[in-house]
């Protein structure tokens, strides 16, 4: 496998729900699973990001929304084995019982601080002890775990000297990641094809739901289809009738990218849109091929862009990962009459040698 799709590979993560509430479940979950008894308070700390952006989500399997319900959720039914899905399989009564621990004010919710960088500290008490969880940086890089006020589990101080070494995405220019996506073997993108069936289902759900509005209304628009042959509209319904679904936590995974659900959406829904005529005119194994080949673009604009600006993730690298991609849909129709790329790739500089380790 070659290493950019390696970075692919390594990032792409099924999500249920929106991620930050999906990380809290998680992290609640892990205390939950160090401490013996029956859950009797939650304490939960969160950077600002975090804390705005689970603030009105609805959280899968309860019908409730926030990050105490969240918290509640995972410290009650959750499986820190499933990672950002551990709400996969939460019964009824485990929903109700983590509602009226809301509802009891078991659950307290804090501001750490203003800052961009991903914090979560979950502190579970039961009746025979507590254990409490602290996440930095992505959603689920557990960093410390702590058991009756000892630590069991510590990483390793992030320490360097001298200049800090780039994530290895900054290290490709726009040329290398471009000739990677006209050269790389399709067969070894074919785990991508998985994110296009979770989140084409995911939209699925969101169009059939009767709690959702915005993706009904835009089926609407597009004359009722889901594939139409206005590719704007279509990328449109496909994007936000999933996004919807997401954020009102329907009990559908997306597939991730950056730790984020909506990227993983936006690098691949819009996708099935452009070039519509041409797709359909195809039989599907080609329409496969064209999927696989096209998405690379997407997601590597967004790992670089979200790594360079991540308080400006969302409206930075969403309008750069479609645009990006679009081309390579492009040219895949024409790929076996191609002749030799003439881009020029520039040879590996000392500091993508470094980042390589």
């Amino acid at each position: 496998m070659q290493e950019l799709t390696q970075l692919i590979w390594e990032d792409m993560r099924p999500a249920l729900g929106v991620t930050e509430p999906g990380a809290i479940a998680f992290a609640a979950a892990t205390a939950r699973a160090r401490s013996a008894g029956e859950p009797q308070e939650i304490r939960l700390r969160l950077n600002s990001g975090l804390f705005k952006n689970a603030f009105t989500c609805g959280i899968p399997g309860s019908g409730q929304v926030g990050a105490a319900h969240a918290a509640a959720l995972g410290a009650v039914g959750g499986d820190p084995a499933k990672g950002l899905e551990c709400l996969d399989g939460v019964t009824p009564r485990q929903a109700k019982q983590a509602k009226e621990l809301v509802a009891a004010g078991k659950v307290q919710v804090e501001l750490s601080g203003i800052d961009s960088r991903i914090f979560i500290e979950a502190t579970v008490v039961t009746e025979m002890g507590s254990a409490c969880v602290t996440i930095r940086d992505s959603h689920t890089n557990i960093v410390s775990i702590c058991e009756n006020g000892c630590v069991v589990f510590e990483t390793p101080a992030q320490t360097q000297d001298g200049e800090e070494v780039p994530p290895l995405i900054h290290c490709y220019t726009l040329a290398q990641l471009h000739h990677y996506a006209l050269h790389v073997p399709v067969d070894e993108l074919s785990f991508i094809r998985r994110a296009f069936d979770l989140n084409m289902a995911l939209c699925r759900a969101g169009l059939a739901s009767a709690r959702t509005t915005f993706g009904p209304w835009l089926l609407q628009a597009n004359g009722g289809q889901l594939i139409s042959s206005d590719e704007r509209k279509t990328a449109s319904l496909l994007c936000n009738a999933a996004i919807e679904a997401r954020v009102l936590g329907l009990p559908e995974p997306a597939m991730s990218i950056t730790g984020s659900g909506a990227h993983g959406i936006i690098a691949t829904m819009p996708l099935y849109a452009a070039p519509v005529r041409r797709i359909t005119k195809r039989p599907m194994k080609v329409m496969n091929v064209s999927l696989a080949t096209s998405t690379p673009s997407s997601h590597h604009m967004a790992l670089n862009r979200v790594s360079r600006h991540p308080r400006a993730a969302v409206w930075v690298s969403l309008s750069a990962m479609g645009s990006s991609a679009l081309p390579r849909l492009l040219t895949i129709w024409n790929r076996r009459a191609m002749k030799p790329s003439t881009i020029s790739v520039r040879p590996e500089s000392a500091r993508v040698q470094a980042a390589r380790g």
